[in-house]
């Protein structure tokens, strides 16, 4: 009863003193339960959950140093004990100190420094060893041995730590978990008992507050609106308009407006029964500098019209920006890709011809690598400055587009032939030979092109792409033009070089590949001194001839894969037949550029000799010119590494690529193999006749072996006999043979 009687400003006292006090105690259980969380989630961050980090660390440096000291047995390189070990080894010292702090198990981390000071012993023994002059192998594998097994050691002493841990770190987690649900579960109770208490106190306040809040907040709605707000009657006669209209129309720059000129006309010129026909409607105009939007609502029970109109100028151009972004290059504003897509697709469903070229920067990666970033983006930026003149300038119907840092794309709005276009890309060209000047400096440019029509070459927006793309791909790779205009033989052309490249994939597991052999003569002691090493392709019923499917793997990155499995026939091959007795054999086999420059090439040279057992002196690896001047520094340290190991050396192809006096200088080279072009016509062209005399010369001044392929008759061998050329191969001595055959060739030949 005593309830009934207070008022409802005491009841609401009551329940908001309730809500205080409960939420007090609330407090104090969340304070005493976080800060149990806290000592607890402290310990787990602090110590346990780096202690397990540290211990991992420590793993990764131990075996590190392992590795390390492995590689440098492998390699002798000096400077992997005083670098990568030193540092290896100073990581797990720096770790073991820090593991100190987190470890209260004294015992294990005195055995732990003990082991890791036994392996930093062990490795210090094995450094002098390494450094001797007199290098003891046995002990070097032996002391290796060791520190595996103190390794290894440590490892599981480690695991044991970290297990600990790692239990600790479980534990405390699930404490954590266990109090956090306790507490959730506390202020679950307490959110209830609130949400109740509020639902009673919301029943009793909102029947007193609902009315006068209502009609005060719907009295000032208009008034203080900061969007104008009028009213319009049926006979288009503006009834009323709030504060905000008067000020969007004090602000605008025309003082002649008036508020009539906010609304839509379109909306005014219609008639009244046809504008109640829509209880609501969003219509966007301008007026003068202004994007207005106005949304318009029929009030039947007052049969007037009340207008919202919104300011969307900013709106506007923020979303003007944001379209010229999405579809320009921020750096040069010309078109980009993406807008590129648009026309495109817009031409293709016109079914309007048009032409579409793509345009590239020669040699973009070098002037980077050369001149910095900053520099190639502001050439660039003046380049698209150019060309958008000579865009601009032409008397075709031309768009241009920037599509990445190096490559811009034309569209041609006409039905221009390959010569048209042609012409048109000379005169680009031509403007873009003189000098760019930027802040960097001055630079001259090359451009390579491709282009393609619409819809002679294709139908489709993605496959013009592709048509332009591969045209473009053609002029670069020619070296001697910088345009190119799409015909279906390129297409052609890399639809066979896919399907070659997706069979190349297979072919050495599906035993397609087999090797030949052409033997080789030595003129003055007419016999046989080793052979050539020649790889064949069957696939299915037809033969590949190399000539097509090297360059394909050689691109495609197979070549290390073929150049391994062919290694490795051929030295079995050949360490047969010196095991039957034919000794004084040398097998040549030709080493790719991209073989060559491999990281593990060395090493796969050491494994199939290993695997194979054939003397390395019996092995002439042949190489190109293009590989020996990639990098010098580099190609330098690989042939004395091979010559190291006892392996012959040869220049596959001399004459025909960039040779220098320099490199035959500098290199270990044993040989020199004159091109079979140079020998093909050298009973007919005086020119030919000169260079080989000339390569034999110069083999025979600088101490090398002069070979020459390609000799198929009898006044080659004649003529080079007459030079003192050393060894020739080729149809005049024998073709290529298949193992049997040559096994019979060798066994005819050598007289065993």
């Amino acid at each position: 009863m005593l309830l009934r009687k207070m008022s409802e400003e005491v009841k609401a006292t009551a329940v908001y003193s309730l809500i205080i006090v409960l939420g007090f105690i609330l407090s104090c259980v969340v304070y005493f339960t976080v800060s149990d969380v806290e000592d607890t989630t402290k310990a787990l961050i602090e110590r346990q959950m780096p202690a397990l980090s540290v211990i991992r660390q420590i793993m990764a440096s131990v075996s590190e140093q392992e590795r390390v000291l492995y590689e440098y047995y492998t390699t002798t390189e000096e400077t992997l004990y005083w670098k990568s070990f030193a540092a290896a080894k100073n990581d797990t010292f720096h770790h073991s100190n820090t593991l100190s702090g987190l470890i209260a198990d004294k015992s294990m981390l005195f055995e732990l420094r003990s082991g890791l000071k036994t392996i930093n012993d062990a490795a210090s023994a094995f450094q002098v060893n390494m450094i001797s002059d007199n290098t003891s192998w046995d002990l070097a594998r032996q002391q290796l041995s060791d520190i595996s097994h103190q390794r290894r050691e440590i490892i599981k002493l480690l695991v044991v730590l970290e297990q600990t841990t790692d239990v600790d770190v479980t534990t405390g987690y699930q404490n954590t978990l266990l109090k956090l649900n306790n507490t959730n579960t506390t202020i679950m109770i307490y959110s209830l008992a609130i949400i109740f208490v509020a639902l009673v106190t919301g029943w009793y306040l909102r029947v007193y507050f609902r009315v006068s809040r209502s009609n005060k907040r719907l009295a000032q709605f208009t008034q203080r609106n900061p969007h104008p707000i009028v009213s319009l009657n049926q006979y288009n006669d503006i009834i009323y308009s709030n504060p905000a209209t008067k000020k969007m129309l004090a602000v605008h720059k025309d003082s002649n407006l008036k508020e009539a000129d906010l609304i839509p006309q379109s909306f005014l010129k219609q008639s009244f029964d046809a504008k109640k026909k829509t209880e609501f409607v969003r219509i966007e105009h301008t007026l003068a500098n202004l994007s207005l939007s106005c949304e318009i609502h029929w009030l039947s029970d007052l049969n007037v019209f009340d207008i919202h109109i919104s300011d969307i100028t900013e709106e506007k151009k923020a979303k003007q920006k944001l379209n010229f972004q999405a579809f320009h290059c921020p750096e040069t504003a010309l078109q980009n890709g993406y807008k590129l897509s648009q026309v495109l697709d817009y031409k293709v469903l016109d079914d309007a011809e048009f032409s579409l070229g793509l345009l590239e920067m020669r040699d973009y990666n070098h002037f980077v690598a050369g001149h910095g970033v900053e520099s190639t983006r502001e050439l660039i930026r003046c380049m698209a400055s150019r060309l958008h003149n000579s865009v601009s300038e032409s008397e075709h119907d031309i768009e241009l587009f920037k599509l990445s840092e190096k490559s811009f794309a034309f569209v041609i709005e006409a039905n221009m032939l390959e010569q048209q276009i042609k012409t048109f890309c000379q005169q680009v060209e031509k403007e873009m030979e003189e000098p760019l000047y930027t802040d960097f400096g001055e630079f001259n440019i090359e451009l390579d092109i491709g282009f393609c029509a619409f819809p002679v070459h294709a139908k489709k927006a993605n496959k013009l792409m592709q048509y332009a793309q591969m045209a473009l791909d053609e002029a670069i790779e020619l070296e001697h033009t910088s345009f190119r205009y799409f015909n279906h033989q390129l297409s052609e052309q890399l639809n066979n070089t896919l399907k070659i490249t997706g069979w190349l994939r297979s072919a050495t597991d599906n035993n397609e590949l087999s090797l030949v052999y052409q033997p080789q003569l030595d003129i003055d002691g007419n016999r046989m001194i080793g052979m050539e090493t020649l790889i064949r392709w069957h696939h299915g019923d037809s033969y590949i001839s190399p000539v097509d499917f090297i360059p394909i793997a050689e691109q495609t990155g197979l070549i290390i894969e073929i150049g391994h499995w062919l290694l490795m026939e051929a030295c079995a091959m050949a360490k047969e037949l010196i095991d039957q007795g034919h000794d004084n054999l040398v097998l040549a086999i030709n080493i790719s550029p991209r073989q060559f420059r491999h990281p593990q090439f060395l090493s796969m040279i050491e494994q199939v000799l290993q695997d194979t057992q054939l003397v390395p002196a019996q092995l002439e690896l042949e190489i190109t010119e293009g590989v020996i001047l990639y990098n010098e520094a580099e190609t330098i340290a690989v042939l004395h590494q091979l010559k190291a190991m006892g392996i012959q050396l040869s220049i596959d192809d001399f004459g025909t690529g960039y040779s220098s006096l320099s490199y035959l200088k500098q290199f270990p080279i044993d040989k020199l193999k004159i091109d079979q072009s140079f020998i093909k016509n050298l009973h007919s062209n005086d020119e030919d006749k000169a260079i080989v005399q000339a390569i034999i010369n110069l083999g025979k001044n600088l101490g090398l072996k002069i070979i020459a392929e390609g000799v198929e008759e009898q006044m080659h061998y004649d003529y080079l006999k007459s030079l003192h050329c050393d060894e020739i191969q080729g149809y005049w001595y024998s073709r290529p043979l298949d193992k049997e055959s040559f096994t019979s060739f060798v066994e005819t030949h050598t007289g065993n």
